[in-house]
């Protein structure tokens, strides 16, 4: 479900809002596709030692629909000083539940060291203790959340290059800002993603 409010207040200014609820089910890939590769990590129940395992990464077919709750809220300015002019802002806050996310094999492993049952699950060990095997596949993250400001500028005139002709010239700028980009996984701790960068 979604509801919203759009309300002009003044000449040129114009407040926005929006409520929802989500559901998004897995792809098809995120339930289906796997494959196997082999990787290091360090394995923190043998002083951190580095260990050559196979993982599994890919699709889960245990996961389940995520959910989540949005609001939205910002505002258009078209001030009449400047016609063709408008700048807009939009405050978002989307918080998951069960979010459908990868979370890597170090990590799988360090949440497990540190009393993660759930993702204890996804590692295997050999029978003398050190690791077989990582399942790094789509798991239903317990939350994520993120939070920001998206910013527009828009300046539309009617430059005249050629006689006799309709011209229409824009030119807009668009910005962003992230105030947090964080997920926990199930029984584990929230780590904020901001910054970090994934090739």
């Amino acid at each position: 479900w979604k509801v919203g409010l759009d309300a002009q207040v003044i000449e040129g200014l114009r407040l926005r809002f929006t409520r929802s609820h989500d559901v998004r089910e897995a792809t098809f890939a995120e339930r289906f596709d796997a494959q196997a590769t082999g990787v290091d990590v360090k394995d923190p129940t043998r002083n951190n030692s580095t260990a050559a395992v196979t993982t599994v990464r890919g699709g889960n077919p245990n996961l389940k629909p995520e959910t989540a709750n949005t609001n939205v809220a910002g505002f258009v300015y078209q001030p009449n000083w400047l016609q063709g002019l408008s700048l807009s802002a939009d405050w978002y806050d989307v918080q998951i539940s069960g979010a459908i996310g990868v979370l890597g094999e170090q990590r799988i492993v360090d949440e497990c060291f540190a009393g993660n049952q759930a993702l204890c699950a996804q590692v295997l060990r050999t029978a003398d203790g050190s690791i077989g095997r990582i399942f790094n596949v789509a798991l239903n993250v317990a939350a994520a959340r993120v939070r920001g400001i998206d910013y527009e500028a828009v300046y539309t005139m009617e430059p005249d290059f050629f006689a006799n002709e309709v011209e229409s010239l824009n030119v807009r700028v668009l910005a962003g800002f992230i105030q947090e980009r964080s997920d926990t996984p199930l029984g584990g701790r929230p780590t904020n993603t901001i910054g970090d960068y994934t090739a």
